[in-house]
């Protein structure tokens, strides 16, 4: 599998030897920034220079707006099914990395990076630069 990311924020999951998208994803209103499989190529996750298209998704974030930059978005690659979302604020996503166990996500958004325990999509860690 490949992924491609858009201007107009869709994120597409496509089977290489079929040539074809087998998942889209509209999730994300900005530019997609960066996106990462896991190591074990069974998660995907989006990042976007603007708002998300899911309001309300993050209840243990504080934040007045759901429109902030920050926004992470997780799928299964197997079936598409969306696992969770990851909120970072202030700032656009530039990068995105997992750990070589796929148990950590790291994020770069402006000067800081932000790190996950995906196992309970935890926020554990704020590096800022």
């Amino acid at each position: 599998y490949i992924a491609s990311g858009s201007c107009d924020g869709q994120v597409k999951i496509w089977d290489t030897l079929a040539r074809k998208v087998i998942y889209s994803f509209e999730t994300h209103n900005g530019i997609i920034s960066s996106l990462a499989f896991s190591p074990s190529n069974q998660v995907l996750i989006s990042g976007s220079e603007g708002p998300n298209r899911f309001e309300g998704m993050f209840k243990d974030d504080t934040y007045e707006d759901n429109d902030a930059p920050g926004i992470l978005h997780m799928w299964a690659v197997k079936n598409g099914k969306y696992l969770a979302g990851l909120f970072a604020p202030g700032a656009p996503v530039r990068a995105i990395a997992f750990s070589s166990d796929s148990k950590i996500v790291a994020a770069i958004c402006g000067s800081s990076v932000w790190l996950w325990e995906l196992s309970k999509l935890v926020k554990f860690n704020i590096i800022v630069s």
